[in-house]
């Protein structure tokens, strides 16, 4: 009976590399495939820049059930950067019983891009550097352009990101991009 239990043991070892994983069953695998391809740009001086353009999603009703926050910029841009920061962190419980959590985020390139932008926005706003609307302005595309992206192939644009230096440079490419319907 010993060596049955035994051999039993050893033959489930020999299979244990072979067993079912979530990610192979498609939990994670609920992201909607949105199209984003590059689009030529012709601007007054003749010259043609290839851009990003990403389809655009709505979240009119996410936005409408929020409760309204004080910040620095208007009330419809820190539900949506409130919204941002829900949409791309994730709380995740360490184990069973512990109430210690570890926070994930996804596409952490956009993440610390986005919000790099809007401590840069703020500052310059405050130091009078800016304007108050046309900073209003450029963050709600950049919050609108995040989003969006949270549910689109983004390799190629999060290379683009980590290849700049300065955020004038992550607000011009931000800013850039056009969203389609």
């Amino acid at each position: 009976m010993k060596t049955i239990a035994f051999l039993l043991f050893f033959v489930g070892l020999l299979f244990l590399p072979f067993g079912v994983s979530s990610k192979n069953m498609g939990v994670y695998k609920s992201r909607i495939n949105i199209s984003r391809s590059l689009v030529k740009k012709v601007y007054p001086d003749g010259v043609i820049k290839t851009g990003y353009s990403f389809s655009r999603v709505s979240f009119g009703d996410a936005l409408k059930g929020m409760t309204s926050i004080n910040g620095f910029f208007s009330e419809n841009i820190e539900k949506k950067y409130r919204l941002f920061d829900e949409y791309y962190t994730r709380e995740i419980p360490l184990g069973p019983g512990s109430l210690s959590t570890r926070t994930t985020i996804r596409k952490p390139v956009i993440y610390s891009s986005v919000t790099r932008i809007y401590k840069y926005l703020k500052s310059e706003c405050r130091k009078g550097k800016m304007s108050m609307a046309s900073a209003e302005n450029d963050y709600n595309h950049i919050l609108d352009v995040a989003l969006t992206a949270l549910y689109s192939n983004t390799e190629e644009f999060e290379l683009h990101i980590r290849s700049l230096k300065t955020i004038e440079e992550h607000i011009e490419l931000f800013v850039s991009v056009q969203l389609t319907n």
